[in-house]
């Protein structure tokens, strides 16, 4: 029933395909601008509530999955969902780092699933966002 549903739920229009790569490139520039190779998953779809106003609805774009919409062939320029630890992390595809100028060398540490400290001087948490 509508009237359950949180009115956040309700109103909030459902992303295209255009609007969700748009958003999940914007939600990774930000974060490798503040610094961070990787925003955890779980805070994509509330990142694109909270930020854009809008509904990442993986079903409404043919998925059963978050971690498969953003693993379709459409977002394979923008990101990649990797497991780092017992978490599944959205990181920004090699095209995506070269765009900003970022080496790519700064976050190859996430290919191995294994935070790498080194980098930073301390140890990295889930890129929690605004």
């Amino acid at each position: 029933v509508a009237s359950t549903l949180p009115i956040s739920d309700r109103l909030l229009p459902v992303a295209t395909w255009d609007t969700a790569r748009l958003h999940v490139q914007d939600i990774l520039v930000k974060a490798v601008r503040a610094g961070n190779c990787y925003v955890a998953l779980s805070n994509v779809k509330r990142m694109c509530q909270s930020d854009y106003s809008v509904d990442l609805s993986e079903t409404a774009l043919g998925h059963a999955k978050l971690s498969e919409l953003l693993m379709d062939s459409r977002f394979q320029d923008i990101c990649e969902v990797r497991m780092l630890g017992r978490n599944y992390v959205v990181v920004p595809s090699e095209y995506l780092l070269e765009s900003l100028g970022v080496p790519v060398s700064l976050c190859s540490h996430l290919g191995s699933g294994i935070i790498n400290s080194s980098l930073t001087g301390h140890d990295e948490k889930l890129w929690e966002g605004s």
